[in-house]
């Protein structure tokens, strides 16, 4: 479940969101939509914590995002929480940011050894299995710049999914 309690986000003096409420549930699909600096990517990034929100708050599988309880009280997150609730997100963004000098192997094993303590082996396992499900099985030795956009994309989404997100 994600959910967004009475969000809002301003930059400076332009209120970019105001009072957002959004409950997204588990399996549930949902697009955003409106017009150019309507804030959906302002949206996104603080679900992804790549944004503070001005005021309000955001849960993902009943965590809070931003935010911890304390003796009953709502206490800014340290980046311990954030790291802990941020690692239920998996996000591919529109420019998929592949790390330009590693193989696709090596791009989509790097999250789960590092954050999620897999062993190299485990996490090879997981990543080739994936990116055989997305039909590139036959380019772990590949780069990035080897490949059309559309595979980087499909590198970007196994990434995204052997981290076995939440969201």
């Amino acid at each position: 479940m994600v959910r967004f309690h009475r969000v809002s986000k301003s930059f400076g003096d332009l209120e970019v969101l105001r009072d957002i409420n959004l409950e997204i549930a588990p399996s549930e699909i949902v697009a955003i939509i409106g017009s150019s600096g309507s804030g959906k990517t302002t949206l996104v990034r603080m679900l992804m914590t790549l944004e503070k929100p001005t005021s309000g708050t955001i849960e993902v599988d009943g965590e809070l995002l931003w935010h911890k309880k304390e003796n009953g009280r709502l206490v800014p997150a340290d980046e311990k929480h954030l790291r802990k609730v941020r690692s239920k997100v998996g996000m591919v963004f529109q420019q998929f940011n592949l790390f330009p000098h590693m193989k696709i192997l090596r791009n989509v094993t790097e999250a789960p050894i590092h954050v999620l303590g897999l062993s190299r082996e485990e996490a090879e396992q997981e990543a080739i299995s994936m990116l055989e499900k997305v039909g590139l099985g036959d380019k772990l030795d590949a780069y990035p710049s080897q490949l059309s956009g559309g595979q980087q994309q499909r590198v970007a989404i196994a990434r995204a999914l052997v981290m076995h997100p939440k969201v």
